[in-house]
């Protein structure tokens, strides 16, 4: 049981920094312990959270631990990989060892490289920028301004920054740059400043928070919200001290 209840903490702990859903964790988590004859009851925050993994007939033996969520970025292969494992174990049935080693693979498996993940972020920026309207000028401003400032926020991040002071930062440099298109073609600067900085909204988090309210988890899904608000906050303000800034050069 003490086996299964800590490998069953950190699988709750990686699918909550994942970004998933309360709901969903509690089925995968209570169905992993089910598979093994045991309930399971869950406490999640964004920070901590706490499991109980009980013997099914008898309540009084019992396993608990309180775990630190860590910080890891969203990630959707996890969720749909860890919720996937569930069914495999119940379905299956398979040993606590089995279940530990593909536990563990999934969360080491090589992701893509940063590399990739920050062309394929600039690019995404660069077809929002034309579905906007933007001309090849534009596009390629925005282009530029993603693949800059997605490092320079991979940089910040590695470094311990306050994440919101991150964004802050990230959203700024990303429009500055954006707005040298005043400078080559002022007709879709405009655009080339507003979706410089799309990448960076925190959708994920806000549709998490938002579903975790609605369906009764109420303080990990205020948390959810209060926290992709702050995170929109920063953002916004990066953009606001850019069109300052553009405002008094024109004046």
């Amino acid at each position: 049981m003490n086996k299964l209840g800590h490998i069953l903490a950190q699988y709750v702990a990686i699918m909550v920094a994942s970004g998933t859903h309360s709901s969903r964790i509690s089925r995968s988590a209570k169905r992993i312990a089910e598979a093994y004859g045991y309930d399971l009851r869950l406490s999640l925050s964004l920070k901590n959270l706490s499991i109980m993994l009980c013997d099914a007939n008898d309540p009084s033996i019992h396993y608990y631990e309180l775990i630190a969520v860590p910080m890891a970025p969203i990630s959707l292969s996890n969720n749909a990989d860890l919720s996937r494992l569930s069914w495999e174990v119940y379905d299956k049935k398979m040993p606590i060892e089995q279940f530990e080693e593909k536990f563990n693979n999934i969360i080491s498996s090589p992701r893509y490289s940063h590399r990739m993940v920050s062309l394929m972020a600039s690019l995404a920026s660069f077809g929002l920028c034309y579905l906007f309207g933007g001309n090849i000028w534009a596009m390629l401003l925005v282009f530029i301004s993603t693949l800059v400032s997605f490092n320079l926020k991979s940089f910040l991040t590695k470094k311990s920054v306050n994440n919101h002071l991150v964004i802050l930062i990230t959203s700024l440099v990303a429009s500055l740059i954006a707005t040298c298109g005043v400078f080559v073609d002022g007709q879709t600067a405009q655009v080339a400043v507003t979706t410089s900085v799309l990448y960076l909204v925190p959708g994920v988090v806000f549709i998490s928070g938002l579903i975790d309210t609605l369906e009764g988890y109420v303080v990990i899904g205020f948390s959810r919200i209060v926290n992709a608000t702050m995170h929109t906050i920063a953002l916004a303000l990066g953009l606001f001290i850019t069109l300052t800034i553009l405002h008094y050069i024109y004046l």
